[in-house]
């Protein structure tokens, strides 16, 4: 072979091989196919773990932590098309994160966008069903209420004459549509956290003996990792609440086997929300709440914050001088976490306000970095215009917690304020706060 046409066949060839592996190239990576599906093991026919979204941000393992991270690693025959990975923002616990084996041309080192997968199915020419077909369902994958990648999707379909997936894609499209989910088929009743995309089980309510939500109680508890629930699965409904009002939907959108490789705590899932506002997460049962449906809440006035602020100051007055001076200046910044809300207090017809501060963090002042507190104040304002502070405000500072959100999930007609508390090292856990006679009071079950 001419020497000059030998290199060109070599340097092709190394081309090819960087295109094929450039998703393998960079640290953060992303899901870029409509969904991925995680294996065990770096082969096709491995047991699959879960599938993550279009969009999951993942972080690529370096081979030489294969041996600690990606079990299977001695059976990897082709390190250009399979990739080990984790998400870090899914948690198994103790420092861990969830991940696996995907194929390298699921993944991107680019966050796929709307816009641009929509221009690449326009680019791709009328006959190229196949690849029309990929560019839409990854288009409607990144946003199913998406008029244009609905209707993309739809026209393709109908050219491949596929009524099968004309149906189910309709179906899909009305899960996220629904402002009433379907919840009739539950077997518990159960209590998310969710916050950034992420839906978290922190709880259950636990039936009276006859059978509905009065006269039973609620629990906050940790769940199986190692067992598969219900809300493992891709297109749960669940009902969002936050701040005492019915917000929205939240739509699961991953899949685990908790019989394939443990568990993560959290599971990817969508808020689509009744109106647009700052909220973007809050509290989600799959039980209904029905009073609080079509009914507002009267938010705190600018009279309530002020004097809200003053107790939180003289509070902080008695802390030791050196943290007085930064937490009182930390409370007038109001920054970088501050918050203040109502809640309702039904039976004595009146409202409750909680207000809480936050400096610094447990794991930053056991490393000696920073001082912590945590100020959580509940004020109850009563109809008849009184205004009185409520223990135990200010004593859970030492156990690291933060307001969260409020719901009345028991419907007693008082809402119950869940915490989440800083442990260390990243770990975390929740706890409740409920008016039990009177006194407002941390309950952990």
């Amino acid at each position: 072979m001419n020497p000059m046409l030998r290199m060109l066949c070599v340097v092709l060839a190394l081309l090819a091989t960087s295109a094929r592996s450039g998703a393998s190239d960079s640290v953060t990576l992303y899901v870029i196919s409509s969904a991925a599906s995680v294996r065990i093991e770096p082969r096709e026919d491995a047991p699959i773990a879960g599938r993550l979204p279009i969009g999951t941000l993942l972080n690529r393992v370096a081979p030489p932590a294969y041996k600690e991270q990606c079990p299977g690693f001695e059976t990897l025959n082709d390190s250009a098309k399979w990739i080990c990975v984790y998400a870090p923002q899914l948690e198994t616990g103790s420092g861990a994160y969830w991940g696996g084996w995907i194929a390298a041309d699921l993944l991107g080192s680019k966050e796929p966008r709307l816009g641009e997968v929509i221009a690449q199915y326009d680019a791709t020419p009328r006959e190229d069903l196949a690849g029309r077909r990929k560019w839409a369902e990854r288009a409607a994958a990144l946003d199913p209420l998406s008029g244009a990648a609905q209707e993309r999707l739809l026209a393709v379909l109908a050219d491949l004459s596929d009524d099968a997936a004309i149906a189910a894609t309709k179906r899909s499209f009305t899960v996220y549509e629904a402002a009433q989910p379907d919840i009739s088929r539950r077997t518990d009743d159960l209590i998310f956290a969710f916050t950034n995309g992420l839906l978290e089980p922190i709880g259950e309510w636990r039936r009276g003996s006859s059978g509905d939500l009065r006269g039973g109680r609620v629990v906050l508890r940790e769940f199986d990792a190692r067992t598969k629930q219900s809300f493992h699965r891709r297109g749960n409904l669940y009902r969002l609440h936050s701040r005492g009002q019915r917000i929205g939907v939240v739509v699961t959108e991953a899949e685990f086997n908790c019989a394939v490789k443990i568990c993560p705590r959290q599971i990817p899932a969508r808020g689509v929300y009744l109106a647009a506002g700052k909220v973007s997460g809050g509290l989600a049962t799959n039980y209904w709440l029905q009073q609080w449906e079509g009914r507002g809440r009267t938010p705190v006035t600018p009279e309530e914050e002020r004097r809200m602020f003053k107790i939180a100051r003289d509070w902080a007055s008695l802390l030791k001088p050196e943290v007085k001076t930064k937490f009182v200046q930390h409370i007038d910044d109001k920054k970088p976490y501050f918050f203040v809300a109502s809640g309702q207090l039904y039976r004595d017809k009146g409202r409750f306000i909680v207000g809480n501060w936050v400096m610094g963090s447990v794991n930053d002042q056991h490393h000696g970095d920073e001082p912590y507190e945590s100020l959580l104040i509940i004020v109850e304002h009563r109809e008849n215009g009184e205004f009185s502070i409520e223990p135990p405000s200010g004593s859970i500072a030492k156990d690291g917690c933060r307001y969260f959100d409020h719901a009345d999930l028991d419907e007693d007609g008082t809402d119950e304020i869940v915490l989440k508390c800083e442990q260390l090292e990243g770990q975390y856990g929740y706890a409740l706060l409920r008016r039990i006679q009177g006194n407002w009071k941390i309950r952990r079950d």
